[in-house]
């Protein structure tokens, strides 16, 4: 057949071209975890590394890296976990990252997970990774949850037909793991994969490779004939080395730069889906009859309802506003008995009364009136403290966000808003970056690459801003809290649907007015119902509390210091020192910009200052607040009560006016920066900001003359 490969491929990038294939000089052994998104990859990595791993971006690109370095009970290596991706092809940045480090980077061992439940659909990309003549080792992960549905995976017969490697694993549980990393260290200690000459593509008998019947005493190397851990270890190796042949079909091969024709591209994809049905065929029996339902199937006919779908969204929103926010979570101040409040503001109260005795113990180290006391108390513990006495409800938030992904319920989310946003000519494919957009805005338009359509790309762009991340939920969490204790939850939920309701406004004038054209369908996986991992939310939760203790002490940390000395210096009697606050320098700026904010209600130079300082980071509103409460707060007790803002001009229809405003303007620096990235363009960046700050302004006046209608 004319252009099938009879020699092995080289894909390399133009600069890597001239290089040899041969394994790269290093000192540690590195393996890269690859696999479909939702096979379980993250869950395997955060299994092998634990807390050492860290986070990044690829060279010139904007998609997530991570890299982590095995536990002891795994081996000595680093471990690389690459993008989430279907397939080998270069149609999105996602699969050219993998492509190149795999090939570029040559790691020593590809480890290939692959879902149990989902094998046919997962082994397409086994196939062509293992076309690529890399060592490769296949896990096929979830095999707790194939026993439950009653397949039988034969992963010896897998892998003589695939003629790799091939392990069952629950990543979850960490079944089989250590056999895992023990097989893909045995790949660099027999060096039994070279980069170079391993062509599996051959006429005849010999296109199926090597397998057992090359061993002289197979039974030698059966795994149930050795009881300890050693021996099963050394019959893997001592198996696995006539093992390393993948034995699928011939395809089609660029010839130099030109690439493959779509006829090419779809036979290749026939032959590689041909194969996939032969080997599952011979090494997996399904214990469910075609067509009938397994236990996801049943809970989506509930939870995915054309009619029942949206309300129940609402409804797991609420509860987890309710958890986090409520000063009466158990509702018995309805029956005239104390109220119990929620994990969250439990929490929070317990973090503040750590913050106030922290200060209270230092205060007697400085004199006070002096300036060291002013910028040790006032200014770093009046506004790092007043940040930090709110990570536990963060953390409480994002608990919640973090275990409804995991559980599988965000994508069912993104399929339920789809019915909603497709009148107004979007599809629920936009709600997934939005939906990421509560925990972090920045992640969520990194997202927006995986959107095929440009037109869909820069519209989510511009409508991930109106999705109210962490640090905003600082802002309300003090605000609802001080203003609004009996109804906090309600309240915090309330700005989150504005927030996607203006969004999907937002998005509805962009595509009548500036981009017209069709709605792109929708399609998106729809993972099982898992089980969360318990290592795995703790992971998450501590990657939020890393950050957040991060920014407050860089970010959070220098606006606070800048705040003080702000407030309590300026020129009186025409000498520079420390002045009344009245006085000071960041009243004479905030007064010259709070009129603007006089017909939202909060038209004080202290909600002027802080919404200013908010670009640098949403946290530094609190932040601010915090300080400036110090100022002028002798009286008013600590933290920011209801006194203390009261003290700073806000009313009770001012600070519901001041959350909506907060909710909307402009984005923080991070995120601004990211969408000037991802857009590649200043007008598009200039025009969001300016947007935003005009929408939120708007929305704002409309909700301060409501809240004076209803007596707020």
């Amino acid at each position: 057949m004319p252009n099938c490969c009879d020699d092995p491929v080289d894909i390399r990038t133009d600069a890597s071209a001239q290089a040899p294939l041969g394994k790269p000089d290093r000192d540690r052994k590195t393996f890269a975890l690859i696999g479909n998104p939702n096979c379980g990859k993250t869950t395997l990595f955060n299994e092998l590394t634990g807390t050492n791993q860290h986070v990044g971006n690829w060279p010139g690109v904007t998609v997530e890296k991570k890299i982590g370095t095995l536990r002891p009970e795994y081996g000595d290596a680093d471990i690389v976990d690459l993008p989430g991706i279907y397939s080998l092809t270069s149609y999105s940045i996602e699969e050219r990252v993998s492509r190149a480090f795999i090939i570029d980077e040559r790691p020593d061992v590809v480890i290939d997970i692959v879902e149990a439940t989902n094998i046919e659909r997962n082994l397409f990309l086994t196939c062509q990774i293992a076309e690529l003549g890399v060592p490769l080792v296949v896990a096929v992960n979830m095999m707790d949850e194939a026993r439950a549905a009653g397949d039988v995976i034969d992963t010896a017969e897998l892998s003589r037909r695939l003629g790799v490697p091939v392990l069952p694993i629950t990543a979850v549980t960490g079944e089989g793991v250590i056999e895992l990393m023990h097989t893909a260290g045995a790949h660099k200690l027999m060096d039994a994969v070279e980069y170079e000459s391993t062509s599996p593509f051959h006429e005849g008998e010999e296109e199926h490779g090597h397998g057992f019947q090359d061993i002289e005493d197979p039974e030698e190397h059966r795994l149930d004939h050795h009881t300890d851990e050693k021996g099963r270890t050394n019959a893997l190796i001592s198996a696995y080395k006539y093992h390393n042949h993948y034995k699928g079909p011939m395809v089609y091969q660029p010839e130099g730069d030109a690439p493959l024709t779509e006829e090419q591209e779809t036979e290749n994809a026939n032959r590689r889906y041909a194969f996939i049905k032969e080997v599952v065929g011979a090494s997996v029996k399904r214990g469910r009859k075609a067509g009938e339902l397994n236990r996801s199937d049943k809970i989506d006919r509930v939870v995915t309802n054309r009619y029942l779908g949206i309300p129940l969204f609402l409804l797991v929103m609420f509860f987890m506003f309710h958890c986090t926010f409520s000063e009466d979570f158990l509702g018995l101040s309805a029956f005239g008995l104390d109220p119990v409040p929620s994990p969250g503001v439990w929490l929070q109260g317990l973090a503040q009364q750590l913050m106030d005795a922290i200060t209270a113990g230092i205060e007697p180290l400085f004199v006070p009136d002096t300036w060291l006391y002013g910028l040790v108390i006032d200014g770093v513990c009046g506004g790092v403290g007043a940040v930090l006495s709110f990570l536990p409800q963060i953390c409480v938030l994002f608990f919640f966000l973090t275990l409804l992904e995991d559980v599988g319920y965000m994508s069912r989310a993104a399929f339920i808003m789809d019915r909603a946003m497709r009148p107004f000519g979007m599809s629920g494919k936009s709600f997934v970056p939005m939906l990421m957009g509560f925990g972090c805005n920045v992640p969520a338009m990194m997202a927006c690459r995986t959107m095929e359509s440009e037109t869909d790309r820069k519209i989510t762009l511009f409508l991930v801003p109106f999705m109210s991340c962490g640090a905003r939920a600082t802002v309300f969490l003090v605000f609802a809290g001080a203003f609004f204790p009996d109804n906090a939850d309600v309240v915090v939920m309330g700005l989150y649907v504005l927030g996607i309701l203006v969004a999907i406004l937002t998005g509805w004038l962009l595509k009548t007015f500036v981009f017209k054209g069709e709605t792109t369908p929708l399609i998106i996986e729809l993972p099982r119902y898992r089980a969360p991992h318990m290592r795995s939310l703790g992971l998450a939760l501590w990657g939020t509390i890393k950050d957040y203790l991060q920014r407050a002490g860089t970010i959070i940390f220098v606006m606070s210091v800048v705040v003080w000395f702000a407030s309590s210096f300026g020129v009186e009697n025409g000498a520079f020192g420390m002045v009344d606050i009245q006085n000071s320098l960041l009243a004479i700026a905030g007064g010259a910009v709070a009129p603007l904010f006089a017909p939202l209600g909060f038209g004080v130079w202290p909600a002027a200052v802080a919404l200013i300082t908010g670009f640098a980071a949403k946290e530094s509103v609190v932040g601010t607040l915090g300080v400036l409460a110090n100022g002028v707060a002798d009286d008013t007790g600590a933290g920011l009560t209801q006194a203390a803002l009261s003290a700073l001009g806000f009313t009770t229809a001012g600070s519901f006016a001041f959350m909506v405003f907060s909710l909307m303007y402009l984005p923080c620096l991070a995120t601004v920066a990211t969408l000037r990235r991802e857009s590649n363009s200043r007008a598009w960046t200039a025009a969001q900001a300016c947007y935003g700050f005009a929408v939120a302004w708007a929305v704002a006046f409309i909700a301060y003359h409501v809240a004076l209608a209803v007596g707020m």
